[in-house]
């Protein structure tokens, strides 16, 4: 050959020997990431395979949770492990080991949370392992749990939302274009939440609509921040209501709660503990800025889709008996939504039908066995409970994707069967430490629209319960995906 052609072909054999080189490195690194993501130890659940390293199952279980789980449990049993991006979650599907997991101590919502915290809040990593979850948890106890307090906070928030109702009644009249979850509900939870909650400063430098937008900015991505990635929108809300609570004076107004949790940081920042409010570095905030951001999130997120269910189910059924049944319970103890039983009935079955959210729990000592089962965790290992599968199963509650308002009343409608299968609130030391508020809010807000409109559907199709609907991964309560038209006439 001639020296340059000669020349040519060594280059070119070197290089595709360069190729095949690195394509099989690549090849065996592709298999070791595989093997060492699927090995199954003696003892332990079986293990769902997926071709994706790291990523794994994240994007089956983001498209539709409910499907993912559900023929994933017809495949591999009661327990199974997922990779989910970069972390082994442990599904645990029986209803009976699943209520155990709740309340075993080797078993950690904590972990879970300073995950969320430093991801999702953005909260500084250090000030995260010292967050004083006990304390913030005797705080909740105290303030929303209490009768005493629990009345107070109850009763500012049944005042705010008639304030509301007065304020608008002649747009929700007047409008032809209302969407029952954007324009009606959603809108009185929020603004009465926020002010109840943390008074008029917030609204002072912010005005609530803006806060609105941002803080469904924040929940939409919340699932991804929680995962670690940075979406745009939500990381972008976080850092506006970040500089909000860094710069708003709210404090005053607050309510007992907040006033509690603000003087509990300071003292904190006293000690040298955590940093002083106003710092902030790199995208991380102190742990007062980041847990108000938290608290924001946490008192509307569940409360607004729940809110909404419970109206939409009830007028689109349009039980003329029931809705009297409500508005007598209401017109008798105005002032008491614990005597609301036909109501509660009704909220209780709308979170049945409309929660899609997992409880989980990390793994803090290896070796723990899962109860119920001769499995044992790994340490680290995410605990996966998935409530939906009880919710929907017709063993468990007959005709299950139906709404039924009668479903949970008992002794001849007077009272609540608290003894059901329903867990949306978790269990144990760190089932959810405000949701008497949030249900009392709930049904106040839905008491209150349906005594005072006549709410007409625009829209004979029927919406699928939230939880069937395949809107990602993360989420409690889901909200509506698509518009509900409405006609609100006022009643005299």
């Amino acid at each position: 050959l001639p020296r340059d052609a000669h020349h040519q072909l060594v280059i070119t054999m070197t290089t595709t020997t360069l190729v095949a080189l690195v394509a099989c490195v690549l090849i065996v690194i592709y298999g070791v990431a595989l093997a060492w993501q699927h090995r199954r130890y003696p003892g332990e659940p079986p293990v769902l395979f997926s071709w994706v390293p790291f990523l794994g199952s994240a994007l089956d279980l983001a498209k539709d949770p409910y499907l993912f789980v559900r023929s994933q449990r017809r495949k591999l049993g009661e327990v199974f492990v997922a990779h989910v991006a970069g972390q082994r979650m442990v599904f645990v599907c029986d209803q009976v080991a699943a209520r155990k997991c709740l309340a075993r101590a080797d078993l950690s919502f904590a972990a879970v949370i300073d995950k969320i915290h430093v991801k999702a809040l953005a909260m500084l990593p250090e000030e995260a392992k010292v967050f004083p979850n006990a304390d913030i948890h005797r705080q909740y106890t105290e303030f929303l749990l209490k009768d005493s307090s629990l009345n107070e906070l109850s009763r500012k928030a049944s005042d705010r939302i008639d304030a509301i109702i007065q304020r608008d009644k002649a747009k929700y009249t007047t409008s032809t274009t209302l969407d029952l979850y954007e324009d009606v509900v959603k809108k009185i939870i929020f603004e009465a939440s926020v002010d109840v909650m943390f008074g008029p400063g917030l609204a002072k430098v912010l005005d609530v609509e803006t806060l609105g937008r941002l803080a469904d900015d924040f929940d939409t991505d919340f699932p991804k921040m929680v995962a670690g990635v940075r979406p745009s929108k939500g990381t972008r809300a976080r850092s506006v209501l970040a500089k909000l609570f860094l710069e708003a004076s709210y404090e005053d107004g607050a309510s007992a709660f907040v006033r509690a949790r603000l003087a509990m940081f300071r003292a904190m920042a006293k000690e040298g503990t955590i940093q002083a409010w106003d710092k902030k570095t790199d995208h991380r905030l102190p742990m007062q800025v980041a847990s108000e951001i938290g608290l924001l999130f946490g008192i509307v997120t569940n409360t607004m889709p729940a809110a909404f269910w419970t109206v939409y189910y009830l007028i689109r059924l349009n039980d003329a008996s029931f809705l009297a049944a409500v508005r007598h319970e209401v017109r008798a103890n105005p002032a008491d939504p614990d005597a609301w039983p036909h109501l509660e009935s009704a909220v209780t079955e709308a979170f049945r039908l409309a929660w899609g959210g997992f409880h989980t729990r990390d793994t803090i000592k290896a070796g723990s066995q899962i109860p119920n089962t001769t499995y044992h965790l790994r340490l680290g290992d995410r605990v996966t409970l998935f409530p939906t599968l009880v919710h929907v199963d017709d063993g468990h509650f007959p005709d299950p994707l139906t709404f039924n308002p009668y479903r949970f009343l008992t002794d001849n409608d007077k009272k609540i069967n608290k003894k059901s299968d329903i867990n949306v609130f978790g269990g144990g030391v760190s089932m959810c430490p405000g949701r008497r508020f949030a249900q009392r809010e709930i049904k106040m807000c839905a008491a209150k629209l349906l005594h005072h409109f006549d709410i007409t559907l625009q829209d004979p199709k029927t919406l699928l319960p939230g939880a069937l609907i395949s809107q990602g991964a993360g989420r409690g309560m889901y909200p509506p995906n698509s518009s509900v038209p409405v006609a609100l006439s006022y009643r005299a």
